[in-house]
This record gives structure tokens, C-alpha cells and sequence, in this order.
């Protein structure tokens, strides 16, 4: 399974209100439930449709649901491959930022 079988009517008016409100993929996490918006309504019900659909995919079709997603778009999924477990659930991760690599570089000279 490649792709999740939503109901594409709803995806498309959801495109359509995003490009209408000029509102970027990586910003929809910020219109569930708290803030009330045009597309928040809409946003919310296809997200639960999903964890619907995911709550009833077997591992094998979840993991070839998320190889079929682009690299862009795989890296903010947040799953461990080879464990299957969130890395949120490993050992916590430092996040490299240009602070800390400029003083890292600066430091070491």
C-alpha cells in the first residue's frame, strides 16, 4: 500500500483553503483544535481519518506506506526503522544547530 485512500474531494477543498490562506505543509501541525481556523474543521477530520487507516495497517504496510513517501517529507516522521519504535523512545538526540557547530569549530582551534 502506497497511499492511504482518502476521500480526494476533501483533500483537494483542504489544497485549495491552504493555498487560499497561504498556508505552508510544515505549518498544519499549528491548526489542530487550539486555534480556531477555516481549515482546522477539515485538517482535523482527515488526520483522524488517517490514524483510523493506520490503526488497522499491519507493520509491512506502514513501513511501505512510509518508503513511498519523499525523502522530504520522511524526515519529519518520527520512526525508527529497524525497531519499529518512535526515536522519541530511544536514547534523546542533541540537536545540531549553527550556534553550537560555529562554537564547536571555534573551539577547537
Amino acid at each position: 500500500m502506497h497511499h492511504l485512500p482518502l476521500d480526494e474531494n476533501k483533500l483537494k477543498t483542504l489544497v485549495k483553503q491552504c493555498k487560499h490562506f497561504n498556508i505552508f505543509p510544515m505549518f498544519l501541525p499549528r491548526y489542530f483544535g487550539a486555534e480556531q481556523h477555516p481549515i482546522t474543521d477539515l485538517l482535523t477530520e482527515l488526520a483522524e481519518e488517517c490514524v483510523q487507516y493506520l490503526l488497522v495497517m499491519t507493520e509491512q504496510e506502514i513501513d511501505s506506506l512510509l518508503d513511498s513517501l519523499p525523502v522530504g517529507a520522511r524526515m519529519f516522521i518520527d520512526r525508527d526503522p529497524t525497531s519499529g519504535q518512535s526515536t522519541s523512545d530511544a536514547a534523546p538526540r542533541t540537536p545540531i544547530t549553527t550556534t553550537t557547530a560555529t562554537s564547536t569549530c571555534w573551539s577547537s582551534t
